[in-house]
């Protein structure tokens, strides 16, 4: 157990936890000598039993986690009994640890439907108790353009410049840019993350992509010992929120745009998958410039209810990295006895990997049933 005085956990207003409703409880174990508040309890077994005060190191207490915000977050989950534990902390069967969720915002426009789906988003996770951050990246100005400034430090060869070895090396050695760095932490934190964007040019906008292209370094989000569904990011899940200006129909099998499938595969198999996330069902709302005022609404509505349940939700079906030998001597091919598994297959396994069948449908859309 941590000493006294080796932390300081900054607890709730009281009025905070007067206004939980949760019977699920959390715990604050208290490093200082002396805590002063006095502290209300919204744990079922103090409901209405007025204030504790705890004089004592080592003393715990309960507090609901959903009224806690992430800055004075707790250092454990226990039950329903009051006593001095150890470090790590036990937590009962049936208790979800907190999640973590983080936006990813690239809109200009606080007044534009994405900023509103951004909202919609944060006010629904936070309702379900998850601690929500967001990459608003308009806001935050950030540079979507690699560069040796990325790099703080000497470079490895500052003569012939190869921008992906001296971010691995900067990774590697606690040398990339701040801004970076801080982005790369609120990934690495969370367990779902939104990607909230409009559709330009049948891609991600330029901020977006320079976002990857920044944040994403090798050996952080990849590598080619461990890519796809092996990747650094295998136990998160990742979703796309998008907005297109052109109609439903227009991104169909038989409309001018061609499939939305075909579209998203690069992003989600290409970027996501790729880096191990478990890629769920896209969020697409579609000719949004032309919707009326209470269809978006009901919209937002819909999306505040998908996420209630977002967590519980299977992801799309792309092919696992053991049907591919996965060295530089193979050229990285799919395995002879996967091909000849799917030889006598109607459709293809996937957008990209087709087999020169036909795709399977809504591959990049729907889950499997």
């Amino acid at each position: 157990m941590a000493g006294r005085g080796d932390a300081r956990l900054k607890p709730p207003t009281t009025r905070a936890l007067l206004h939980a409703k949760y019977a699920t409880c959390s715990i604050y174990l208290i490093l200082e000598p002396v805590v002063r508040s006095s502290l209300w309890t919204s744990c079922s077994k103090w409901a209405g039993r007025g204030r504790r005060t705890i004089k004592r190191p080592g003393s715990i207490f309960y507090l609901d986690l959903r009224s806690v915000d992430a800055a004075h977050r707790p250092v454990g989950i226990l039950g329903e009994s009051v006593g001095i534990w150890k470090l790590p902390l036990p937590r009962p069967a049936g208790l979800m640890a907190l999640k973590k969720a983080l936006i990813v915002l690239a809109h200009s426009e606080k007044t534009s439907f994405n900023y509103a789906l951004k909202e919609a988003a944060v006010e629904a996770l936070k309702k379900k108790g998850w601690d929500v951050t967001v990459s608003d990246l308009y806001a935050l100005n950030f540079n979507p353009l690699i560069s040796k400034k990325d790099i703080t430090g000497g470079l490895k060869d500052p003569d012939n410049f190869k921008y992906p070895a001296e971010a691995v090396q900067a990774y590697k050695e606690g040398r990339l840019s701040s801004d970076i760095v801080a982005e790369q932490k609120k990934l690495a934190d969370a367990n779902l993350v939104i990607f909230q964007f409009p559709l330009q040019w049948f891609g991600l906008p330029a901020i977006l992509k320079g976002w990857f292209e920044r944040v994403f370094t090798g050996e952080f989000a990849y590598s080619y010992s461990a890519m796809y569904d092996k990747g650094p990011f295998k136990n998160k899940k990742a979703v796309l929120s998008i907005t297109t200006g052109g109609a439903g129909s227009m991104f169909s099998l038989l409309g001018v745009h061609g499939d939305m499938n075909v579209v998203l595969w690069p992003i989600q198999s290409g970027i996501l998958y790729f880096c191990g996330f478990q890629v769920l069902e896209p969020q697409l709302i579609y000719g949004i410039g032309h919707t009326p005022a209470d269809e978006r609404l009901q919209i937002l509505d819909r999306w505040k209810k998908r996420l209630e349940n977002i967590w519980e939700e299977k992801p799309l079906s792309f092919a696992p990295s053991s049907y591919f030998d996965l060295n530089f001597q193979s050229g990285f091919l799919m395995k002879k006895e996967v091909q000849e598994e799917q030889k006598n297959k109607q459709v293809g396994l996937s957008v990209g990997h087709h087999l020169g069948k036909s795709i399977p449908t809504d591959n990049q859309i729907k889950t499997k049933k």
